[in-house]
């Protein structure tokens, strides 16, 4: 049976992407809630007056709480453990937490500087409304696997200055990934990734997280992996 899944293999690393089935239903779910957890990005919460993208930002970072959105959280978990089997973790001794999950709102012809987080082991975004040229969204492999061709590539060089022709799996050290409506992406979080500015300007909004895997009970007798929350001790 072939996966409904594709592999971008940015060596060492793997970013899979997939396709939310349900996708309209949960369309409309997510923007139906758009009054409690979206937010206007032309509103600046930073002293610069730069735009905040994000509702991580703002503190509107638990959709995963909200029961509404239980069946779309349900589906991601079963795309994290497709991935995991992927490369072959066995999930079975693993729980899945998703500790943040925000929209991020992106148009004017902005764009994202790069980042990773910093506090998961996995992230995710699934695009719920882009308009087929959002800008895409670009992972920079891990500096060890391309020390050796690091004065090729400038990211932000004109076209007519850059040395490399074309860009694939094979060529460090940025790589881009089109943000198909109803896609997920599920990506290392200490891998950095960016996103380009869309030229039209319109609006593409998706719904980002981040998510830590933690050993299920009752295992105990492992000296690596994160213990399950229900063994820590808060002081």
């Amino acid at each position: 049976m072939q996966p409904n899944f594709v592999i971008h293999q940015l060596f060492p690393i793997l970013v899979y992407q997939g396709k939310i089935e349900n996708h309209a239903a949960y369309k409309q779910i997510f923007m139906g809630k758009f009054d409690q957890y979206g937010f206007d990005p032309n509103i600046s919460l930073k002293s610069n007056g730069s735009q905040t993208l994000t509702g991580e930002y703002r503190g509107l970072c638990l959709l995963h709480k909200d029961p509404t959105f239980a069946p779309f959280f349900a589906d991601l978990t079963f795309k994290i453990r497709e991935y995991l089997s992927y490369l072959g973790v066995d999930d079975s001794q693993f729980d899945i937490n998703i500790i943040k999950s925000w929209f991020t709102i992106i148009e004017n012809d902005s764009a994202m500087q790069f980042h990773i987080h910093c506090s998961s082991d996995m992230s995710f975004v699934y695009y719920l409304d882009t308009s087929g040229t959002s800008g895409n969204i670009v992972f920079e492999r891990p500096k060890e696997s391309y020390k050796f061709l690091d004065f090729f590539h400038d990211m932000f060089s004109r076209a007519d200055r850059n040395f490399i022709k074309n860009t694939s799996d094979q060529t460090p050290p940025y790589y881009d990934c089109i943000p198909n409506e109803g896609s997920l992406l599920l990506f290392h979080s200490n891998l950095y990734h960016g996103v380009r500015a869309d030229p039209t300007g319109k609006r593409r909004i998706s719904i980002a997280g981040d998510i830590k895997l933690t050993l299920k009970q009752p295992i105990l007798n492992r000296e690596s992996g994160l213990m399950s929350p229900e063994n820590w001790q808060k002081f």
